[in-house]
Order: C-alpha cells, then structure tokens, then sequence
C-alpha cells in the first residue's frame, strides 16, 4: 500500500499549437490546488485492487462533492490537513481487512508499505498480527526505488487524472471541483490497474518476483543521476603572493582589470 498526494483540478503543462502571426492565447484553467490523499493497495499477482481511501480536507463532508459515478466501497475519510494520521491509518486498515479477506482464520498476508510513523502505533501493529498480516517496511528514502506504486502505477495514475481534467476543460467545465475528481475517479482507476502494468511494477522494483539484481540496478541508476545532477562547485581563485602571480592573474581574468 502507498499513499499519493494530488492536486484536484491542477494541470501541469499543455502545449498549444496556434497561427505564427498570434502573439499570444489564453486558455482555461480550473487552479483548483486542494489537495486530497490517495491511498491504494495492489497485489503481486496484479488482481482487482481494493476500494481506494480518499483523505478529504476539512472539518465536514459537502453533499455537493459526491457523485453517482461513485462506487460505493471507496473509503472517504476527513483530514484538516488532508493528510493521514494514527487513527485514518486505523480506518484504513480495518478496511484493507474487510476488502483483502484477511482475518484471524485467514492464511497470512504480506503487506509492504514505508515505514510512516501511523504504520508503526502498537494498536495498528497489533490489528495486524490479529488478522494474520505481516507487515514489512521499506528502507527510508527508498520507496521511490523498492514501491510497486512509485515505480510503476502512480505516474499512470496522475496521467490520466490529467486527462481527465483536460477533457473536462474541453467540455467547459472550468470548474474542476472535488464532485468532477470523484466523478472521473472511477474511470482513472478503471484505465490505471490492468493486471499487466500492476505486475509490471513489482517485477520492475523487484519486489515480485523477489531480484536483488532489479533492486540494485535501479539504485546504481537513481544514483548516477544524482551525481550528473549535482551542480559542479566553482574553482577557488588561486591566491596571489607576488608580482608573478598578479600578472597571472590578470591574464586569466582580462575583463576585470582596469
């Protein structure tokens, strides 16, 4: 299971192609920068994920947000800060139980998730070991590495959210609100978690089937990139201790003698 944040109704970029002789172009944009949480869970062997949670942010649900195209067994949960804590992690869980059929009866699952201080209370510990579910944790700072979800499903998640927001702009629903996100939320799942590409992302972290050599490879190229990322520093001035020096230096540096 993994958590992403997202921006309701917020493009990233768009290319426009227009006549050489127009200077300029306006287009719509909704901006609405409320932020939700998602949370999703998958399976190795790439079946139907369960229902998502949603963390709302607010004191209060608005009947205006909830939409038909809903399923009903979406998770919806209230956040002032839209983020998890000790007690949505709770909800969640009891939920996965329900969904995943897990239970003190059930055959042991293994549930992979970041080592977030919610995922490690006793009471949410404890629930676990009740319902038969291990639980292992990802080495900090590198979920983006090691998650099935980072690796291989978010990013097909948030470009068809996008889409979605551009085809509701296309259709002149300007205002892209939470109703319009839990409108296409079905829809974006729908084309995000097909088996192939929900296996695709565990095979590609590692994770299933178990590759230390698929884990290490990604890690020696995340690494390589933040090395060729690193601004180089620039040369210190060599220090000048005579009239030699000083002439040296004016070669070097003619555009700042006078």
């Amino acid at each position: 299971m993994d958590e992403s944040g997202a921006r309701v109704g917020v493009l990233k970029w768009e290319e426009v192609v227009l006549p050489i002789e127009q200077k300029e172009i306006y287009t719509a944009s909704p901006e609405n920068r409320k932020s939700i949480t998602i949370i999703e869970t998958i399976s190795a062997d790439g079946r139907q994920p369960i229902p998502p949670a949603i963390i709302c942010p607010g004191q209060r649900f608005m009947e205006s947000w909830f939409h038909e195209n809903l399923q009903g067994e979406e998770l919806l949960m209230l956040s002032p800060t839209g983020y998890t804590n000790e007690s949505l992690a709770l909800d969640w869980l009891q939920h996965f139980i329900k969904y995943s059929s897990a239970g003190p009866e059930k055959p042991w699952k293994l549930l992979l998730l970041d080592g977030q201080r919610s995922h490690e209370s006793p009471t949410f510990i404890l629930n676990c070991l009740a319902n038969n579910i291990e639980i292992m944790e990802y080495p900090s700072h590198m979920t983006h590495i090691l998650q099935p979800l980072d690796v291989g499903i978010f990013q097909h998640w948030k470009h068809w959210h996008q889409k979605a927001i551009m085809t509701a702009l296309r259709s002149f629903d300007v205002e892209y609100s939470i109703s319009s996100f839990f409108r296409d939320l079905t829809a974006i799942r729908t084309k995000t978690f097909k088996p192939r590409t929900i296996k695709h992302a565990f095979r590609d972290s590692g994770m299933w089937p178990v590759s230390f050599k698929v884990a290490q490879t990604a890690m020696r190229k995340f690494k390589k990139k933040e090395k060729e990322a690193e601004p180089s520093l620039p040369l210190l001035p060599r220090p000048i201790n005579s009239y030699f020096d000083a002439q040296i230096a004016l070669q070097v540096l003619p555009s700042q003698t006078n």
